[in-house]
């Protein structure tokens, strides 16, 4: 009986202080993971998770809009981190939502990379094997230069480019890690640079 009083004595605090140190030693990780350095992109910045990116993700992918505007799914930004490339700021949100089916709930992640453009510009996804949206837009973009590059660059068939209001972005499957930001941050750089409609 002694044993056992002095064994909870012992386990009891450490319990309680690993429980107490859990959630502020996972929040630095997370704010580590999001400003590891990536190698030609500089540091990454974390921010707050922006809420209101919610709204222009709503429109530039309205697929997956559609299934999280149900009161029950509650899409929302988990996370956003920053940094400069090439004279662009990149943005990068962790969007997720819940979807509910027949087993229990699954719980979906994108990470949406973003320029900020200088001008608005209407709804346009361009996939390597063309394009779907405002056709004038498009002509005003896909010019035969920048046609033939798409088609030369190995990097277009892994990652559509969406362009929707004042942001062009890509879409990827799983949640923000600034290791894998770098490639589809200089894909859409070297997009814009070839893109003089914008």
């Amino acid at each position: 009986m002694v044993t056992l009083v002095v064994v909870l004595a012992i386990v009891l605090p450490l319990l309680v202080l690993g429980a107490v140190l859990f959630v502020p030693v996972r929040r630095i990780w997370r704010q580590d993971k999001v400003t590891k350095p990536w190698r030609g992109l500089g540091t990454w910045s974390p921010g707050p998770p922006d809420e209101t990116a919610l709204e222009w993700i709503r429109v530039a992918y309205p697929s997956g809009a559609s299934r999280v505007l149900g009161a029950a799914h509650r899409d929302t930004i988990t996370a956003t981190a920053y940094g400069w490339h090439r004279g662009y700021r990149i943005f990068a949100h962790e969007w997720q939502w819940h979807e509910v089916g027949a087993g229990r709930p699954r719980t979906i992640q994108r990470t949406v990379i973003s320029i900020e453009l200088p001008i608005s510009v209407p709804w346009l996804e361009i996939k390597r094997d063309g394009s779907t949206g405002d056709p004038g837009f498009a002509r005003a973009v896909l010019t035969p230069p920048v046609a033939q590059w798409l088609l030369a660059d190995p990097r277009a068939q892994y990652y559509p480019v969406r362009f929707a209001g004042r942001r062009v972005s890509i879409a990827e499957r799983g949640g923000l890690h600034v290791e894998t930001l770098g490639p589809p941050a200089d894909f859409l750089v070297e997009l814009l640079s070839r893109t003089p409609a914008i």
